[in-house]
């Protein structure tokens, strides 16, 4: 008797438990999957590396077709972003260039610094092999940038300015 008294309320507690089991797996509302457009973090990564990997390659072998003709202002592009690690990194695309060399001015105030950089050839556009300024070079205020590519014999142009705070 005393057997009963324990095994029916342990069949009862097993039969709510399965019961909800089935509501939980079965029948319960599913939760939407968020849509996300666009490449996953990994599929931009490994497109990344494949740019990266195809600009060296153009720059060592030198084996892509390179447009021919002499720059002006309006070859270049210019940006400015301020990083979260104290630095600037300048950002140029050089439409129609395919050599040569870029020069960095950058002035706030009195202060001023310089870098200089070869010209990486792509085919959609080229670049300058990269910019990262330290802000304490010049100094946080609006900064006076100038790009001049020289390309060919022939030299161009372009400013910007950008407030660092």
């Amino acid at each position: 008797m005393k057997n009963k008294k324990i095994i029916i309320p342990i069949i009862i507690i097993l039969a709510i438990a399965g019961a909800l089991s089935l509501w939980y797996f079965k029948f319960r509302p599913q939760r939407a999957v968020p849509v996300v457009n666009g490449p996953t973090i990994d599929q931009k990564k490994q497109q990344d590396e494949t740019n990266a990997a195809q600009k060296k390659e153009a720059a060592e072998n030198n084996t892509q077709t390179a447009p021919v003709t002499a720059p002006t202002s309006d070859s270049i592009k210019l940006t400015a972003t301020q990083e979260s690690n104290n630095t600037v990194t300048i950002i140029t695309k050089l439409t129609g260039v395919s050599d040569g060399s870029c020069r960095l001015d950058i002035s706030n105030g009195g202060e001023t610094t310089t870098q200089t950089a070869n010209v990486i050839y792509q085919p959609e556009y080229s670049t300058c092999a990269g910019f990262s300024v330290p802000i304490n070079s010049v100094g946080k205020g609006v900064w006076n940038i100038k790009l001049t590519l020289t390309n060919r014999g022939t030299v161009a142009s372009q400013t910007t300015t950008q407030e660092i705070k």
